[in-house]
């Protein structure tokens, strides 16, 4: 009997503890060991035809993003900003904050944005409208973002961490809970100087030029998730039947040779 209540501690155990973020990551633009393993991955099209490869963790206070993108095709270097203050590479993410998919906004509504790399190292906390770009800081807001960038296996890496909630109005700094939905879009400057307009963003989907994500939840591309999450639930519940109704190994061979054969 309590064999039995042991397995049954155990199961409830495992199930509690699979959706936990195992290690919160470090914005240094290096991608460590399992360091992302927790977050939910999605690949996002760009305009020049590569794949942007991004993965998000959500905690209770924020939202940290990694971005993977490929960057080896013939004669293209990277260009980090460490490296070359003129020409380089940098990353743009725009929240829609209210969600009229208007790409930079409008005076009436601008866009909480973050770039990373823009006109010096790091992440900068911005806001956009009339195709225009503002730091929060130069309007008398706060720079809430932490951002970093760095490259692996011909690949550039821009890992970022953003508050749920920074309360900074003057920054238009969108404001989210877990379950609130929220659209984005990424820009991707490959070797253009600091305000420069042209720029590669992510495919249109449908209509939207914005993807639409829920805070703490898969949003989209999640058979890896519910594969993962199907696995994990038939060998806990196997793991059940067999120990608490003491079923022999023969006994469930016997069952799973009668149900393949049905």
């Amino acid at each position: 009997m309590r064999f039995r209540y042991l397995s049954l501690v155990l199961l409830l155990i495992i199930f509690t503890n699979s959706g936990r973020i195992s290690a919160i990551p470090s914005i240094d633009g290096d991608i460590k060991t399992n360091e992302w393993s927790d977050g939910f991955l999605y690949h996002i099209p760009m305009t020049n035809g590569a794949v942007l490869n991004l993965t998000i963790i959500y905690t209770e206070s924020d939202i940290y993003m990694l971005i993977v993108m490929p960057h080896n095709s013939p004669g293209d270097k990277i260009q980090l900003l460490a490296d070359n203050y003129t020409y380089h590479d940098y990353l743009g993410v725009e929240f829609d904050n209210n969600k009229d998919d208007a790409i930079m906004g409008t005076y009436a509504s601008p866009d909480d944005t973050i770039i990373v790399d823009y006109e010096v190292e790091g992440g900068t906390d911005m806001y956009m409208h009339s195709f225009r770009a503002f730091t929060d800081e130069e309007s008398h807001g706060t720079n809430d973002v932490t951002g970093n960038s760095g490259s692996f296996d011909g690949n550039l890496v821009f890992e970022i961490k953003k508050p749920l909630i920074t309360n900074d109005a003057n920054g238009h700094d969108i404001s989210l809970e877990k379950g609130d939905k929220f659209l984005i879009m990424f820009a991707f400057w490959d070797d253009a100087l600091a305000h420069a307009a042209t720029t590669y963003i992510n495919q249109r989907i449908g209509n939207n030029q914005f993807i639409e994500f829920r805070v703490g939840y898969v949003s989209s591309d999640t058979t890896r998730d519910y594969i993962t999450i199907g696995v994990f639930a038939l060998a806990g519940i196997i793991t059940f039947i067999v120990y608490y109704f003491d079923i022999s190994k023969e006994s469930f061979r016997k069952i799973i040779q009668r149900f393949s054969r049905n």
